[in-house]
């Protein structure tokens, strides 16, 4: 199989870049900290970017553990995930997400009486708390890296 740079050049991997950086713990977080943010704008920009170097250090790391072994690690199971019993399993749990997800879509939420806008208040009340104390931000990169570290295991597999 040909590499993402074999095929489409630079500006394949340029466009991947640029989808990767639309995920909630670079875009909707450090928005959601500029937006909510208290003290003055020197105040609130380094809040800001103190988050962003927590959440790139947070990436290089994973970045230079998959590359230092836990991706031969990962391959080295790759057969049992070949097996048809396991193929079965994921696949039951790739339709019962699509399912799932249709239940968390916002006008669903309402049609049951839900409140559609609760996650977005959430994320919002967390990170005006965390803007407020350097500590409770690296909390929250960290949170959002591993959110995100684990969401992208099936594409490492």
């Amino acid at each position: 199989m040909e590499s993402l740079t074999d095929v489409a050049g630079p500006l394949g991997l340029l466009v991947l870049a640029l989808v990767d950086a639309t995920s909630m713990g670079t875009l909707v977080i450090p928005v959601i900290l500029l937006v909510v943010g208290e003290g003055g704008a020197r105040r609130v920009a380094s809040r800001t970017l103190l988050y962003l170097a927590v959440i790139g250090l947070f990436y290089l790391l994973l970045g230079i553990a998959l590359l230092a072994g836990l991706l031969p690690l990962i391959e080295s199971f790759g057969h049992l995930l070949a097996a048809p019993q396991v193929m079965a399993v994921l696949a039951v749990l790739g339709v019962l997400l699509v399912i799932w997800s249709f239940r968390l879509d916002p006008k669903s939420v309402a049609k049951r009486g839900g409140d559609p806008e609760a996650s977005t208040r959430t994320w919002t009340r967390r990170a005006r708390r965390a803007s407020g104390h350097p500590w409770l931000l690296v909390g929250l990169a960290l949170a959002a890296g591993l959110i995100e570290a684990a969401s992208m295991i099936p594409y490492l597999a």
